[in-house]
């Protein structure tokens, strides 16, 4: 049985655990907020040059990560278990009809969510910008960077 130590991503079997990590701004949302997050973060933040319709994941990605988190997390009984269990009472199948139902709903609220981290990393960005001792870093542009990532996301997501 796998146990939660400092060894889980060091081991012979070639299992990789993902940790979605993020202590500062860390808070109670909900799963597909947070997820949502992550796949805004797979475009290019680094350098403000996300191109979000080719970077952002494909619904196969996603569904492979919804797929994986699933699996790591039915294992798990506390007070966060999230996705349901399919309706013959047991797991899903992966290849069932019933897991793309599940699969796809998941990509639309992730989608959805995606305009909530948009902008909420660019109100972030502005009060940031105001800052008189801050970092020597264009807030300004990247709130303007994350509100085209807000508008693309709302094309896709709500158009």
């Amino acid at each position: 049985e796998k146990t939660n130590s400092d060894d889980d991503n060091n081991n012979d079997t070639g299992n990789v655990n993902l940790r979605l990590i993020d202590f500062e701004y860390s808070g109670w949302n909900p799963v597909a907020a947070d997820i949502a997050n992550t796949f805004c973060e797979y475009c290019e933040m680094s350098n403000l040059k996300a191109d979000y319709e080719k970077e952002y994941p494909s619904p196969t990605q996603q569904d492979d990560f919804f797929w994986h988190y699933y699996c790591a997390q039915r294992h798990y009984d506390g007070p966060f278990h999230c996705l349901p269990l399919a309706s013959n009472g047991c797991y899903y199948d992966r290849k069932s009809a019933e897991w793309n139902v599940v699969s796809r709903a998941l990509q639309q609220e992730v989608g959805r969510f995606s305009l909530v981290s948009h902008l909420s990393w660019a109100v972030w960005s502005i009060l940031k910008s105001k800052e008189e001792d801050g970092v020597d870093f264009d807030y300004m542009f990247y709130a303007r960077h994350r509100m085209d990532g807000y508008a693309w996301a709302k094309a896709k997501f709500f158009g």
